[in-house]
């Protein structure tokens, strides 16, 4: 199986994920699994009834996926695909990527680990205007137990990417040593099977808005535009001063950057890091155990 590749990609919420999964997927050979753990360990309601990304309501493919099970996930898309030869997987959940990457690492898949980030006064703006609270927390607590977990990886600037997405997708092909295209960044020319994932990224998919996933004209954000790659080069105007000074004072932020700018580790070592992350697994774990009862009628994570 050494011809054929999984690439897991990390990320906090709004970091782009879904875009560059469907991005790197973009060819014959490609296919874009999305936030694929979902079907597996659902905890939202639309968890549990999942709408392939193709937008036609007889496809099976998930259908037969989910038969199959989890521990079968990546053998039965590349069975079920015979061009395929790598699979984009951005589940994100970094127990997930280690888990599904220890598993495939035994039966001989070649493996890839990318994380892709925002700088945090850009995560920041994506969470403020969706009215979300708590984005210090959420971005440092997901990129310091990503790399507490997995020390193999490549980092992925997300204003790297938009600014020359032709130029970065293709140096980042070659280092996965995968077929590239020059409009590989026009995610929208290919029907994928996405799961789940961004609505932002995924409307381009779509020939009209009201086309789709059911989504509602209201449920699109304001600043999507159709088919088209969104880079917001103005956000740290609109930051209140309050956002700004806490990125400029807090240093674990900044000692995170500098790992994710440089592809390093941020171990704050000692009995802190493990309790932090065994912390954090509970936290996971309760997660998906509440989210498997309640989550099919409320979302509650």
């Amino acid at each position: 199986m050494t011809d054929r590749k999984v690439i897991f990609i990390g990320g906090s919420s709004y970091s782009g994920s879904t875009m560059l999964d469907m991005m790197l997927a973009n060819s014959d050979q490609g296919f874009s699994a999305g936030e694929v753990h979902a079907l597996f360990r659902p905890f939202r309601p639309h968890h549990f009834k999942p709408v392939c990304g193709c937008g036609e309501t007889s496809c099976q493919l998930w259908d037969k996926v989910k038969e199959n099970g989890e521990i079968f996930l990546y053998e039965t898309i590349f069975n079920l695909l015979p061009n395929v030869s790598y699979i984009v997987d951005s589940s994100k959940d970094p127990w997930w990527i280690l888990c599904q990457a220890r598993r495939l690492f035994q039966q001989g898949v070649e493996i890839h680990n990318l994380l892709i980030w925002k700088e945090p006064g850009a995560f920041a703006h994506s969470m403020l205007k969706r009215k979300r609270k708590g984005w210090m927390k959420a971005w440092r607590n997901y990129y310091s137990v990503y790399l507490s977990l997995i020390d193999d990886y490549i980092p992925v600037s997300y204003s790297g990417l938009v600014q020359d997405p032709e130029r970065f997708l293709k140096e980042l092909c070659d280092r996965l040593k995968m077929p590239f295209n020059n409009n590989q960044h026009n995610f929208w020319d290919k029907r994928h099977h996405t799961l789940f994932g961004n609505r932002s990224a995924k409307i381009h998919l779509q020939q009209k808005y009201d086309s789709g996933e059911h989504m509602l004209m209201s449920e699109i954000p304001s600043t999507a535009k159709h088919r088209s790659i969104y880079r917001d080069v103005e956000y740290t105007k609109s930051l209140p001063e309050h956002v700004k000074s806490q990125i400029a004072s807090d240093l674990e932020m900044k000692n995170l950057v500098t790992a994710l700018r440089n592809g390093g580790s941020f171990l704050n070592g000692g009995q802190f890091n493990r309790f932090f992350v065994k912390k954090e697994k509970a936290k996971n774990q309760i997660k998906y155990a509440l989210g498997s009862i309640i989550g099919k009628h409320w979302r509650i994570f």
